[in-house]
Order: structure tokens, then sequence, then C-alpha cells
């Protein structure tokens, strides 16, 4: 199953982006984000990075994207906030 990403920039002070989600529908995950890059993981070979979320009730969630897209997130996020590894 094929699952899209979507990118918000959220402005300080703004709502969260899931807003429309019932507080009793969020799930939060226990421990560690486990973070996978997977070799070839892509149909074109390509690597992807998979995501692994241990939820509270026991279930795991895992879900993947390309590699490139999630460079492409890092880059954004960089361009954004140039500063973000200043200790300032």
């Amino acid at each position: 199953m094929a699952v899209g990403l979507k990118i918000n920039f959220v402005a300080k002070g703004e709502e969260r982006p899931w807003r429309d989600v019932p507080q009793d529908k969020v799930l939060l995950p226990e421990g560690i984000l486990e973070a996978h890059v997977l070799e070839g993981g892509m149909a074109s070979g390509k690597p992807s990075i998979a995501f692994q979320f241990n939820l509270p009730d026991g279930q795991v969630m895992l879900t993947e994207t390309s590699a490139r897209l999630m460079c492409s997130l890092t880059r954004m996020i960089l361009a954004k906030y140039p500063n973000i590894y200043d200790d300032s």
C-alpha cells in the first residue's frame, strides 16, 4: 500500500495541524522511534527509510518513504531554519 507524505510548516502559535483528529484517537509512541535505511527498498532499487512506532497497546506501526523524499524534507528544514544546529 502506498502512503503519501504531506509536509507542513506550522508557525509558532498556530494550532496543531492534526486538530481535526479527536484527542482520544491520537496514539503516542512509547520508547524509541526506530528509523531503518533500507538499501534497495524502493521498487526502483533506490534506498528507502522505514519508521517503526511502538504503540502503547503493543501494536507496531510501520511506514516507509523514499530516502530521496526524506532528504528533500531535511533540506527544506535546513533552508527554513539555517541556524538549527546553533547552541545559542
